[in-house]
Formats: structure tokens, C-alpha cells, sequence
């Protein structure tokens, strides 16, 4: 056997593999395989953008990807073997997601021209792959619908659990009222003082102000936040407020965040401190 013939009989069983071509037969997969492409794509490269026009599909034989949604917010990996694109081909719907290359990939691209030719010209292969979508658009509908209904489900017992507690609270308050003496806005003012001793202090250390905001504005939802602009600011921070967790820049000025470290290690050692950096060399 050739050595193009043994090639050429490996990318088929890798078809075979394809949900999109389940149940054509090796002939039927010799013929898209005449259609396919190779090409190769190194780190950071992007092989489709979100909203952009469905004009190929991608076959992985190598590599990783990464699906990246509107909002830059990396959901998934991609490894081989699997595809890109191919609903968007057959319906023409714009790309929804960003796929970018995570690690060096090779694949095998099918231009939507062409396989719409190849699909008009082959009733046979027309009706297997129609049926295809069909049966792939219903799990990805069965499967929406499953994280919908876990979704309600959870959101329903959140709600259901949430106005118990609320209730058992203020029937706690009103007890309270009405035997300890004290007036409503008392009461609830001291609960709320007992919770917030109860959530955990972070302090964000950073000499960049808009750093400290995204970082304040992602913790905030869970955790008490506090910040120092610098290594002096945070050692009086921690001196007064006693946080749970340091989170500071290594590059500061006038108080670099090793420098804070030593200190914390000397006077706060059982304050723990996470550091982070955007340049930063690795002996640091």
C-alpha cells in the first residue's frame, strides 16, 4: 500500500469518527475527504470569530482549542477528534462563539461551497447527513433543556429556602421586640452587624486603582473588601481591620508587595497572602 493510500485510509476512519458522517459508507467519506484541506495553526491564532459568517468547518486531527463566548469568558476545550463549524455550514448561521488555539493543531477544513456542491450531487450522502444535523441539533435542544430545568429546579429551592429563612428571621426579630426589650431598628441592626462579622475581609493591594476596582467588583458579591494603594497602606489596613486574605501586586512603589510579604510573615503570619503579577521574572 501507498503511502498516500495509508493516509488516505486513516483520515476515513477518522470521518468515521465525525457525528456528521455517521453512516456513509468508506466511499461516500472517500469523496468529502477530496474536499478537505489540511492546515496547521500555532498558539493564539483564532480559526473562527463570534458572529462572523459560517463559511468552513473544521476537522481536529491534533491540538487543542478553546471555545471563547461574546463576553471573553473561556467555557471549553476542544481535542481531537472533533469539529468545528459544522452545524453553521449546513444552516448558515453565524458563528457563536470565538475558537482560538491553545495548543499548535492540525485540522482538515471543508469550504461550505463546496460541500454544498458535493451534497446536491450525492442524494445519498444528502439524506445521511441531513438526518446528522437533525439528530445533533436534538441533543444539544435535549441537552439546553436538561441545564434549563437543573437551573429552575435549583433557582425554585434557592427562592423556596431563601423566603423560609427570611420568615424564620423575622419572626426571630419579632420575638426579640417583643421580650428583649429593644425596638425593631435595633434588633435588625444588630443582626446585621453579626452577619457582616461573619463574612470574610479581603484586602487588595495595588497601586493601580483600576486593578483594585476589577478585583474589588468581582469580590464583592461574597466577601467584605478593603483596599491599600501600597505595602504602607496595607500594613495599617490589616492593622486595623484584620482581613482574612491579602491580595497584593508584587510591583508597587515606596512598598513592593515582597516587601509587605516579609512583613506579614514577621508581624501577621497567620494571615495568609496571595500574590499576583503582571510582570513579574521567575526567581520572584
Amino acid at each position: 500500500m501507498s503511502m498516500a493510500a495509508s493516509s488516505s485510509k486513516a483520515l476515513i476512519q477518522v470521518l468515521k469518527k465525525i457525528p456528521l458522517f455517521d453512516g456513509l459508507s468508506p466511499t461516500q467519506l472517500q469523496r468529502i475527504l477530496a474536499f478537505c484541506t489540511p492546515q496547521s495553526y500555532e498558539p493564539e491564532q483564532t480559526l473562527c470569530e463570534v458572529g462572523s459568517h459560517s463559511e468552513e468547518m473544521h476537522i481536529l486531527l491534533s491540538g487543542k482549542l478553546s471555545i471563547i463566548t461574546r463576553d471573553g469568558l473561556q467555557v471549553a476545550t476542544l481535542k481531537p477528534v472533533t469539529t468545528v463549524g459544522e452545524v453553521g455550514v449546513v444552516t448558515k448561521q453565524p458563528r457563536s462563539a470565538t475558537v482560538g488555539v491553545l495548543e499548535k493543531c492540525s485540522t482538515l477544513i471543508i469550504k461550505r461551497g463546496q460541500f454544498e456542491h458535493l451534497l446536491r450531487d450525492n442524494q445519498d450522502i444528502q439524506v445521511v447527513v441531513y438526518r446528522n444535523i437533525i439528530d445533533i441539533l436534538g441533543r444539544r435542544l435535549v441537552n439546553d433543556n436538561i441545564r434549563m430545568r437543573d437551573y429552575v429546579l435549583e433557582k425554585t429551592k434557592f427562592e423556596c429556602e431563601l423566603r423560609d429563612e427570611r420568615r424564620r428571621t423575622s419572626a426571630a426579630v419579632n420575638l426579640v421586640t417583643e421580650q428583649g426589650g429593644m425596638n425593631r431598628e435595633q434588633v435588625e441592626t444588630q443582626i446585621a452587624a453579626a452577619v457582616d462579622q461573619q463574612v470574610p475581609t479581603i484586602l487588595v493591594v495595588d497601586d493601580e486603582a483600576e486593578i483594585r476596582k476589577v478585583i474589588h467588583t468581582i469580590l464583592s458579591s461574597f466577601f467584605n473588601v478593603i483596599e491599600a494603594g501600597n505595602g504602607e497602606e496595607a500594613l495599617a489596613a490589616v492593622s486595623e481591620h484584620r482581613p482574612d486574605l491579602v491580595i497584593t501586586d508584587i510591583r508597587m512603589p515606596e512598598m513592593d508587595g515582597l516587601g509587605l510579604l516579609e512583613k506579614m510573615l514577621d508581624q501577621y503570619p497567620d494571615i495568609p497572602v496571595l500574590a499576583i503579577s503582571g510582570y513579574v521574572e521567575e526567581e520572584e
